[in-house]
């Protein structure tokens, strides 16, 4: 016998770096930005994945059906809803003036994008429809919360999300001394055998290591330096993701850092964001997922990724 309940929980949420979220894209990044609450959904999904340590794709899409429902049989117990705050009614939220890469001028090549800005408030509803059976005793509209904002920490929403952008945080952040030890909390809470730990003083690792698994898990995150201003790290970030495709031949990286071309795409295995936390610290995040194309581990070294968290980092 199932017996359920609605619960429901709203945040107050804030935009920390450009936001390039579209829903009609005829008119490509010039299309008004929206808050999409498809995206948060599958921002959150994301995060449970590369967590989740499963031997295979099988047993992964098993687990992730209980908490989100699929398309053959299981409605999602969680319904998602994003809207604009009362307190953005007298400003406009979207700048219609943001370059899409702020390490170079305006032009052809670098277009004007618009985007939701930066200190822009919104609104999150969450809505859980309770069960009581055994195999969701762990579910409450609480674990979805925690896993809304370790997703806030470890990646954003919209275009150039994995550079980024789309960066949020929700209430209650940890603070700055305490988030590894919050994140890896979360982390283990997803797991039966906590393969997580903090390695001081910034770093969170697999204690498996690399997992010779067919679908991407975290191996690392690392927090970076405290940054002033996130324009300013934003145009870091994209000066290393273009200084690290010349350096591709260089290096004879496997370009685990992503590509697009000849019809071929590859996600970056490395995640940058940028998080806020309760102390008002804004605090780069590098979260490191092993490299699979194709089903198979395509690296084992890295030496591409740290490069690239060299450069954003301003070290050697």
């Amino acid at each position: 016998m199932i017996e359920s309940k609605i619960a429901k929980e709203i945040l107050h949420c804030e935009v920390i770096s450009p936001m390039l979220s579209h829903g009609n894209l005829d008119n490509g990044l010039k299309t008004k930005p929206e808050l999409r609450s498809t995206e948060l959904k599958a921002l959150m999904r994301q995060t449970y994945r590369m967590a989740k340590m499963t031997q295979t794709t099988t047993d992964l899409f098993q687990h992730e059906s209980i908490y989100f429902g699929d398309a053959q049989s299981k409605a999602s117990p969680i319904s998602i809803q994003m809207y604009e705050s009362q307190q953005n009614r007298n400003a406009d939220i979207v700048d219609t003036s943001s370059k899409l890469f702020f390490y170079k001028e305006q032009g052809r090549r670098n277009p004007i994008a618009h985007t939701i800005q930066k200190d822009s408030l919104f609104d999150i509803i969450l809505r859980y429809k309770g069960y009581r059976m055994e195999e969701k005793a762990d579910m409450s509209i609480r674990w979805y919360i925690n896993l809304l904002k370790l997703s806030a920490i470890l990646g954003g929403i919209g275009g150039r999300s994995r550079r980024g952008r789309g960066c949020f945080i929700v209430p209650n952040m940890s603070n700055h001394s305490d988030l590894l030890d919050w994140m890896v909390q979360q982390l283990n809470n997803f797991n039966d055998n906590c393969p997580y730990k903090v390695e001081k003083p910034s770093t969170i690792k697999n204690k498996q290591g690399h997992t010779k698994r067919n679908h991407p898990i975290i191996e690392e995150i690392r927090l970076g330096k405290e940054v002033s201003k996130v324009e300013d790290f934003l145009q870091r970030v994209d000066k290393a993701a273009h200084e690290i495709k010349q350096d591709t031949n260089k290096y004879h990286y496997k370009r685990t850092t992503g590509f697009a071309e000849s019809g071929k795409r590859f996600a970056s295995s490395l995640i940058v964001s940028i998080t806020k936390t309760k102390d008002e610290k804004l605090i780069p995040v590098y979260t490191f997922v092993e490299a699979i194309q194709g089903g198979r581990p395509i690296t084992e070294t890295n030496q591409e990724r740290d490069n690239f968290v060299k450069k954003v980092e301003k070290e050697g």
